[in-house]
């Protein structure tokens, strides 16, 4: 491990830089701003730090715990440079602050904990999920069943691996699942509060068409805008929407949302 100095505007910054090997001890951190970049950490224990920011690239991480560490401009996989996947194997982040995490980046996880982890804001574009855990609020976040975002190809895959997540003790407050992922291969609530429907392109192209015949303009405009809210491109590529009802819910027009939700779930009756 050494200390590098890195000439930034204003004030330089000291970066921590991780690489090589760690293993069975305790992350002694030095500086904020850490970077670790073809490293292997096996049982290292990184609860309760403070990364402003963690910025990983190729490395690999074994049975290391994150709880209640706190990221901060950060990303777990990804410097920007395309030179491999970062891999997180039987990880606990639970009750982690990761809300100023939007981009997870080139990302693997199997296997991890996010117990009570602090998720807002995540955009996960171009990481993988396989048999982990979730639970607690999650806001406002995006998963992906394809490296939507991929520059050039940098990723060097056609999809994410999505599958055998546990949602079930989660709130997936606006949580989004799009670009191919198989709802079916994952465990989620069960709760009114949650829809699913099938055939999401056949739904939202009748229900564009019939609020398109509205008489009043006003009202029409208002309708299409709240479908939007399902026209995302991402929706396009999945055989199911999973869709939070609270989303149609205290609209401008009292009572549309709701319309409009009934509307896109009875539309291939």
């Amino acid at each position: 491990m050494e200390i590098r100095v890195t000439s930034r505007q204003g004030k330089p910054r000291q970066v921590q830089r991780v690489d090589g090997t760690l293993s069975d001890q305790k992350f002694v951190q030095t500086e904020s701003w850490v970077v670790v970049e073809h490293a292997t950490c096996e049982r290292v224990d990184f609860s309760g730090r403070k990364f402003d920011p963690l910025a990983v690239g190729p490395a690999r991480f074994m049975e290391c715990n994150f709880s209640r560490a706190a990221f901060r401009h950060s990303t777990l996989g990804d410097l920007g440079r395309g030179d491999g996947q970062a891999l997180y194997r039987d990880c606990r982040f639970d009750r982690a602050d990761m809300r100023a995490l939007p981009h997870i980046g080139n990302a693997r996880f199997e296997r991890c904990s996010f117990r009570g982890t602090r998720m807002e804001g995540w955009r996960a574009d171009r990481a993988e999920f396989i048999d982990c855990v979730f639970s607690g609020r999650m806001y406002d976040c995006r998963f992906a069943g394809r490296p939507w975002t991929d520059e050039a190809g940098a990723t060097g895959r056609d999809h994410n691996e999505f599958h055998g997540n546990d949602f079930r003790e989660a709130e997936l407050d606006a949580v989004m699942f799009v670009y191919g992922i198989d709802l079916d291969a994952q465990l989620l609530p069960e709760s009114d509060r949650y829809r699913r429907l099938d055939r999401p392109t056949e739904r939202v192209d009748r229900v564009r068409a019939e609020i398109a015949r509205w008489p009043d303009r006003d009202l029409r405009e208002s309708g299409l805008l709240i479908l939007r809210m399902v026209d995302h491109p991402g929706y396009r590529e999945q055989r199911e929407l999973w869709l939070d009802r609270r989303l149609f819910t205290d609209g401008q027009i009292p009572g549309l949302r709701e319309r409009i939700l009934a509307m896109l779930e009875q539309a291939l009756n």
